[in-house]
């Protein structure tokens, strides 16, 4: 049966948070369960036919806990996509009710869009001819809107069918293992890492691999990611840099684009953004994804992302990334009206610190996610102008974010600029430009 409306109103993505803290409990009690394990195991003067029956015993135990942390891992997963889908297909739809509002219209509760009567103009005195283009208009305004609530129904329906994977999964009726999506998220990872993932930071870079898109405006055109290794740094945990633009619609030519629609979201997908930056400390892997760009009539293109990644003998990674729209005018390049930028990442004792040369457009958030702890902001910088006109008005201008860190002159040095005595920092070495997810190129180290 399909999701109405009604139904998505119902929705508490709140709630959701209840079956992953007892999935957080089962895996913590997994551990620590493991860890007593491997203390018996450990006993001194234990030997003879008592102990090898003992030993076999103990390591089917721990072929059962090993098995429900995994379980407990999915399900978690599972549920934080669900989560991610629900507050997405909620915050849309309040958005659609405000437009609707705006343009006197109605949203029944089966999705079928109308013009609100009530609220119709008195059109006594009106000519023909106004009359005819106000009704003209009316009708574009409801086919619009009616494209958007039907994208809204089929993401809420694909939103219910992963919030059922969750619920039934932490009930112990189905393996959320065996999900579509996690199964093309476990063979991203594994085509990059040689392995299946494990713990909840491998899931979330593996979904970041997974170029399958699951927003229907997309229409199943893939996303294109490109990925570098680095020198793990363990306890270091993740840091993500979404690119996104904050309004629903901006201005291209000769067709607008559709944006991203939000504001900052420390719980950001893989899909909530135009671009992303995510370095995984401790697998040792930048990953740049770009998604599909759409236009207002429906078009869907997709280019793949430019990086290069320097790294320092401690651990501080720089990267230099450019994601170019699909639909982007001829020129736009060489007039460097592109998403560019440059970020340095530093670890620290609370975690990686963010500096860098980022564009005035679009809006730019980053965080620092370490297992254990709460998520840490370390950037949120809105776009200039975060109108409709802000792609035309502000990309091509940049300014600076965060602290310099002390690592500075060992990516830098200064040179005299070409035909002057001016000092200015120039690159130390050229970067490695990122490769395919299969097969990444390894991060030169700056010494």
């Amino acid at each position: 049966m399909s999701v109405t409306l009604d139904d998505v109103d119902q929705w508490d993505a709140e709630t959701l948070g209840e079956v992953f803290d007892r999935c957080q409990r089962i895996d913590n009690e997994c551990v620590r369960l493991n860890d007593t394990l491997n203390d018996v195991g450990r006993l001194e003067g234990w030997g003879g036919e008592s102990a090898v029956a003992a030993s076999s015993s103990l390591n089917s135990v721990r072929i059962d806990v090993g098995e429900l942390m995994v379980q407990a891992t999915h399900i978690r997963r599972a549920v934080d996509i669900a989560q991610t889908e629900v507050q997405s297909v909620k915050r849309r739809l309040e958005s659609a009710r405000l437009e609707a509002a705006e343009r006197s219209l109605l949203i029944a509760g089966d999705g079928h869009v109308s013009e609100d009567i009530s609220n119709r103009p008195d059109m006594t005195g009106w000519t023909v001819r106004q009359i005819e283009r106000y009704t003209d208009e009316k009708v574009l305004q409801i086919r619009a809107l009616q494209a958007e609530v039907d994208s809204i129904l089929q993401a809420a329906n694909d939103a219910d069918q992963d919030l059922a994977a969750a619920i039934l999964g932490a009930s112990g009726q189905i393996n959320v293992a065996h999900s579509n999506r996690n199964q093309l998220e476990r063979d991203a990872f594994h085509k990059a890492f040689n392995r299946d993932p494990v713990s909840e930071t491998d899931w979330k870079t593996a979904a970041m691999l997974n170029t399958a898109t699951y927003d229907p405006s997309s229409r199943g055109v893939p996303s294109e990611v490109v990925v570098a290794r680095i020198n793990p740094v363990p306890g270091q945990g993740i840091v993500k840099l979404g690119l996104f633009i904050p309004s629903r619609q901006v201005f291209n030519f000769p067709k607008d684009d559709f944006g991203d629609n939000r504001g900052f979201d420390s719980n950001f997908g893989p899909e909530d953004t135009r671009a992303t930056v995510y370095l995984d400390y401790e697998n040792g892997v930048v990953i740049t994804r770009q998604n599909p760009s759409v236009q207002v009539d429906g078009q869907v293109g997709v280019d793949a992302p430019e990086a290069y990644t320097w790294q320092l003998p401690d651990g501080t990674v720089m990267v230099d990334y450019k994601a170019t729209n699909a639909f982007a005018p001829p020129g736009a390049e060489l007039a460097d009206r592109v998403v560019r930028g440059k970020v340095i990442l530093t670890p620290g004792e609370d975690g990686p610190d963010l500096y860098g040369n980022i564009g005035d457009y679009p809006s730019a958030e980053a965080y620092s996610e370490r297992t254990g702890e709460p998520t840490r902001t370390i950037l949120r910088d809105l776009a200039d102008n975060t109108g409709p006109r802000g792609p035309l008005l502000e990309l091509g201008s940049y300014h600076v974010v965060g602290e310099r860190p002390e690592q500075f002159d060992q990516l830098y040095e200064d040179k005299a600029g070409p035909g002057s005595r001016a000092v200015v920092p120039h690159i130390r070495v050229d970067g490695t430009r990122s490769g395919s997810a299969s097969d990444p190129p390894t991060t030169v180290i700056v010494d």
